[in-house]
């Protein structure tokens, strides 16, 4: 852990090899097209209202949306407003969708630390890369115990961050990460909302940890290191070593992806094998009107209990899927929010459990009109889906961010805030980038 810290307090932006930060401006892009797109929805109107009513300090504007905001809460609406739609990067191995907690934090601070592009570009590589790291010592135990890793492992992530960009020394930086064993509790809501708020409170109690540090209050990193500390009690024997094995010639930021759908990775196989099933059904004379699918019990609770609208989502990207033989990423009905579940054509899609299945693994049965059935069979890891997946170009994600922004800015905003992003590192006060 020490060995992290010193790396941390001691990075400079040109030691960061340009593909990291590439990688780290299509993350930034991604996640404020997020914002901007559900700024105006309901509940960013209820959490502002909320915020400004709990929290008279100082005001920070926030990007699209008409209030400013406390520090904290400028956090938390951020990291709320860029995950809840679930639409946001991930991590291929650790399975954490870190820039939402992380810039969340660093975008709060950048206001009045007067940031150039350069110094939040590095905070939030630094926060990232500790964010995913974090998530790989937990590994798939940590998750499997009912924790969210994008709100616990997100929340080391933007301390590390916070802490880089107001510049703490190695001390305060020391104890701005044992903070954080004050809150990563954290336990997985299994609603959207739920996820959302989760991530919104990772930013917003990774920037109060950073002030408490610099203000003078204390910790340890035995609080998160420790025989009894965070990684050890989170997870099952956590290997420490993924922490700061190779810092600065191994980075893990590279393999971040655009998420393809909007769902936990965990549902990734599920949806592979609605794939290769559709992919044989092409070759069926008959069509196909029952699909049976067969999950985990553990799987069938992110189906069952998630909210009526993201359930139906999910029901619908199967039931296309499986009729189209296609990849489930290139289903992009979520613009107009047609959900056609009554169309003829579409098959009835029915969950069952079977305590036989490992995390993993996926059954499907699909009863053709004819009576005949077609089986499939899934055991594949989330890394593995996410490789098959094509993923998205900067053009693409560039064109996804225009159409993202385009009912609350002019197309000349919106084509200057892009092109400021993505040349974020030339940029030499980022604090009114998000007023």
């Amino acid at each position: 852990m020490e060995e992290l810290i010193k790396f941390s307090v001691n990075s400079r932006f040109d030691d960061v090899p340009p593909p990291v930060i590439h990688q780290m401006k299509r993350s930034l892009v991604l996640m404020i097209g997020n914002c901007v797109a559900i700024s105006n929805d309901s509940t960013m109107e209820q959490l502002m209202k909320m915020s400004s009513d709990l929290d008279h300090g100082g005001k920070i504007g926030a990007l699209g949306m008409p209030t400013s905001l406390p520090l904290s809460w400028t956090a938390f609406i951020y990291g709320y407003a860029s995950h809840q739609a679930h639409l946001d990067d991930v991590h291929k191995r650790s399975l954490v969708s870190p820039t939402s907690p992380v810039a969340s934090a660093v975008i709060a601070f950048a206001h009045n630390q007067r940031l150039s592009g350069q110094e939040m570009l590095l905070a939030v590589v630094l926060g990232t890369e500790v964010a995913v790291r974090t998530g790989l010592v937990l590994g798939p135990a940590h998750r499997q115990r009912g924790w969210y890793p994008t709100a616990t492992a997100g929340y080391v992530g933007a301390i590390t961050a916070g802490a880089k960009a107001r510049n703490l020394d190695l001390l305060r930086f020391t104890h701005a990460l044992g903070l954080a064993s004050l809150a990563t509790g954290t336990i997985e809501p299994r609603t959207s909302a739920g996820l959302g708020l989760t991530v919104g409170r990772a930013a917003y109690n990774a920037a109060n940890a950073v002030l408490l540090a610099e203000g003078g209050f204390t910790s340890s990193v035995m609080a998160v290191v420790g025989r009894k500390g965070y990684l050890n009690v989170a997870s099952h024997q956590p290997d420490l070593e993924l922490l700061s094995g190779g810092l600065g010639e191994t980075w893990h930021i590279p393999d971040i992806v655009v998420k393809p759908m909007p769902y936990e990775p965990e549902l990734y196989p599920v949806l592979l094998c609605a794939s290769l099933l559709g992919m044989q059904l092409k070759n069926m004379q008959s069509r196909c009107k029952r699909v049976d699918v067969w999950l985990p019990e553990t799987l069938l609770d992110y189906v069952s209990s998630a909210s009526g609208e993201r359930n139906a989502w999910f029901q619908y990207t199967l039931q296309r899927t499986v009729q189209l033989g296609t990849n489930p990423g290139n289903i992009n009905s979520l613009e107009d929010g047609h959900y056609c579940l009554n169309d003829d054509e579409i098959p009835l899609v029915t969950f069952h459990v079977n305590r036989e299945l490992h995390l993993l693994e996926t059954n499907m049965v699909a009863t053709l009109i004819d009576g005949s059935l077609v089986r499939q069979h899934v055991t594949r890891t989330h890394e593995e889906y996410l490789n098959l997946w094509k993923g998205i170009s900067d053009e693409e994600l560039s064109n996804r961010f225009t159409h993202q922004v385009s009912r609350r800015m002019k197309p000349n905003e919106a084509h200057e805030l892009l092109d400021t992003l993505w040349h974020l590192d030339e940029v030499k006060d980022v604090s009114e980038l998000f007023t």
